[in-house]
């Protein structure tokens, strides 16, 4: 018999599987399986209908608990089944110290909850999974043709498109701001080979302190609500996102040229609202998969 969940995880970068091993470390594939699928390495979707079949216990893992949490905080906010959800940071990278010493399968349920609450994953709705992946599939396709002159896969040369397209959105409008510079900071730190170029360093250090910019307006002015992101799980992500970017940015050697600043945060200044607990509140309309 199968155990069935409600959650496809999406593919790990780094080769991991995390199994539900209700019947051991070496279940079958067809017993406790969080099913992947590789072509969507950077979402996984919440399946359709069925009912609930993790109940919090003393005896409910760690793991059971954070994906029942998320499901809750799904039904919560309205999100539909088959909205995207993508990993920021997975549960084991590179780095832990368990990364060397866990192999192609992890048993889910025997992770602690030091190790779960690793775990930082961001709840995509449609129009900024639409603006992402379109950015994706862009500068993939620029930087595959990246061996002859290309001018697409230069950011700091078209940088101008972008910001004059995310200031005519206009100041009411925040999650269609989130969504848009969300999605252009993910695809440029996901295809980073911009950032090692050396020709305009002047030009790349401004690019990097206008982003900064945008991104300290945009989170001083509106809520996690007015965004669009739940603060369980998203609006944390969010923040992991920007400090792995800043990291990124600025730990690069620019040889005694202008340093790179992605000063992202204004921590006096960050709007945020409390969110009643997940169970606090009935669901009435909405249902838990599996």
């Amino acid at each position: 018999m199968k155990v069935k969940t409600w959650i496809d995880l999406p593919a790990s970068k780094y080769g991991i599987e995390y199994v539900l091993a209700k019947y051991g470390v070496n279940a079958s594939s067809e017993r406790g399986i969080l099913h992947l699928n590789p072509k969507k390495v950077i979402k996984y979707y919440l399946r359709k209908g069925g009912k609930k079949i993790w109940n919090k216990s003393s005896k409910t893992s760690p793991f059971e608990i954070k994906m029942n949490d998320l499901d809750c905080v799904a039904r919560r906010d309205g999100y539909k089944d088959g909205t995207a959800i993508m990993y920021i940071r997975e549960i084991f990278e590179p780095g832990d110290a368990e990364y060397d010493y866990i192999g192609s399968y992890v048993c889910a349920t025997q992770l602690s909850r030091e190790q779960v609450d690793r775990l930082e994953i961001m709840i995509m709705p449609k129009s900024r999974e639409d603006l992402l992946l379109a950015y994706l599939d862009y500068y993939k396709s620029a930087y595959q043709q990246d061996h002859i002159f290309n001018e697409s896969s230069d950011v700091v040369r078209h940088f101008e498109g972008f910001h004059r397209r995310y200031l005519n959105l206009g100041s009411e409008n925040g999650k269609s701001k989130l969504d848009l510079i969300f999605s252009f900071t993910f695809a440029i730190k996901q295809y980073s080979g911009w950032i090692f170029k050396f020709d305009s360093t002047r030009k790349r250090a401004t690019m990097i302190g206008s982003l900064a910019k945008h991104w300290r307006n945009l989170l001083a002015k509106y809520t996690a609500v007015e965004l669009g992101l739940d603060l369980e799980f998203s609006y944390p992500a969010l923040f992991t996102f920007l400090q792995k970017f800043k990291i990124m940015c600025e730990g690069i050697e620019t040889f005694g040229n202008h340093r790179l600043q992605f000063e992202y945060e204004r921590y006096k200044s960050i709007k945020t609202i409390s969110f009643p607990e997940v169970g606090d509140e009935p669901l009435s309309s909405l249902s838990c998969s599996s």
